[in-house]
C-alpha cells in the first residue's frame, strides 16, 4: 500500500514539475502590441474587400450576433474605416 502512495505522490510531483516547464520554456508569451492598418501587409483595396467579405459571411452565416444584441451595421461603420 506505501509502495503504491509513494508512486502516485511521485507521478503527481512529476506531471506539476512537467506543467512548469512546459509553462516556462515553451509557453510562448507575444507582445499583443497594437496593429493599424497602414501596417498591415497589402493595399487599402484588398483589406477593404476582405473586410466586407468577412462581414457580409457573419451577417449571412451566422445569428448569434442577433442573440447577444449586436448590432452588425454599427460595428461596419466604424469611424477608422474613414481613415482609408
Amino acid at each position: 500500500m506505501l509502495k503504491i502512495l509513494l508512486g502516485i505522490f511521485i507521478f503527481l510531483v512529476l506531471v506539476i514539475a512537467g506543467l512548469f516547464v512546459y509553462a516556462k520554456f515553451f509557453y510562448d508569451e507575444r507582445d499583443s502590441s497594437y496593429m493599424s492598418f497602414s501596417s498591415l501587409p497589402g493595399d487599402t483595396a484588398s483589406i477593404l474587400k476582405d473586410f466586407e467579405d468577412i462581414h457580409n459571411t457573419v451577417v449571412d452565416k451566422y445569428s448569434l450576433y442577433r442573440q447577444k444584441g449586436i448590432s452588425m451595421d454599427s460595428l461596419h461603420s466604424d469611424p477608422a474605416k474613414s481613415r482609408f
